[in-house]
């Protein structure tokens, strides 16, 4: 489930949806907490039958979440339409960890934050495969079976807002956010809704310092779940690195390292796209 690798296309979604959301796959998607804008990514999950998805947000981005489907033939546009979903928070970002879910996040009007997952079914509300195209101006779209709220929190509350969000490479999917007022790193079951603490400042005290973004990549030693400083290419940097050594969902062990350790251990060739010493 990532981003089809086709410039037409990605043009094409550009031009019909300019409200599209911050929209994350698995992995190798940053989230910065410092400019929604520059998260205006798009980003299209491909089913069978050249039918495509594209995930949008109302102009606003108060009132709802559209989800564009169409059939891409060779390039060529055949057919779209539209799924509908109203929403009573302010959008801030929307996760896809995988083809049948969203992970929805986003502010209410007295402040509060809310993280919600969704699940969709492979079939319509008519029992059809979905979905699909079953021509004409007939579609079978995906039932969305389940909105399951997996942390909502007062403008007050101890852990505060969402500074970044990452979902988990593996199945069981879960969904790792790291929080404002507590920097706490959780990892949030997407299924049974449970949360498990990976770190906090008291365990890695560097999670008090000023991060870009969370990201996830694939490595020889395991899933890497690394937080990112703004300016990665400094000798200064200290990227902070959960390690899934197993690939089960949950890391063993979280740790910050100085770029010298960084490079000496080898981490800057398994990332190079994203950390120091890949210069």
């Amino acid at each position: 489930m990532r981003a089809l690798p086709v410039l037409a296309l990605v043009l094409l979604a550009s031009a019909a949806c300019s409200n599209a959301v911050p929209v994350s796959g698995p992995a190798t998607r940053i989230d910065s907490p410092d400019s929604e804008l520059e998260n205006f990514e798009v980003e299209q999950d491909r089913f069978p039958g050249d039918v495509f998805r594209l995930v949008c947000a109302t102009e606003d981005r108060e009132t709802g979440i559209s989800i564009e489907w169409r059939q891409i033939v060779e390039n060529r546009l055949t057919t779209e339409t539209t799924q509908n979903f109203a929403l009573d928070l302010h959008l801030e970002q929307v996760i896809v960890p995988d083809p049948r879910s969203l992970c929805v996040f986003g502010r209410r009007a007295d402040g509060s934050t809310r993280f919600e997952a969704w699940r969709f079914a492979d079939v319509s509300e008519s029992g059809t495969p979905a979905p699909s195209y079953l021509g004409g101006d007939r579609w079978s779209l995906p039932q969305r079976t389940r909105v399951v709220v997996l942390w909502r929190e007062d403008a007050s509350g101890s852990r505060g807002g969402l500074l970044a969000r990452c979902a988990t490479l593996r199945e069981p999917r879960g969904m790792f956010v790291w929080f404002d007022r507590s920097r706490e790193v959780v990892l949030f079951d997407l299924d049974g809704g449970r949360e498990r603490i990976i770190a906090s400042p008291e365990t890695v005290p560097e999670l008090s310092d000023r991060y870009a973004g969370l990201v996830a990549v694939e490595t020889d030693r395991g899933d890497a779940y690394l937080l990112l400083q703004r300016d990665i290419g400094s000798a200064r940097a200290r990227p902070i690195l959960a390690l899934d050594a197993d690939r089960n969902g949950v890391p063993e062990f979280v740790r910050a390292f100085e770029l010298t350790a960084w490079v000496s251990e080898g981490w800057d060739a398994r990332c190079p796209r994203f950390l120091p010493g890949s210069d």
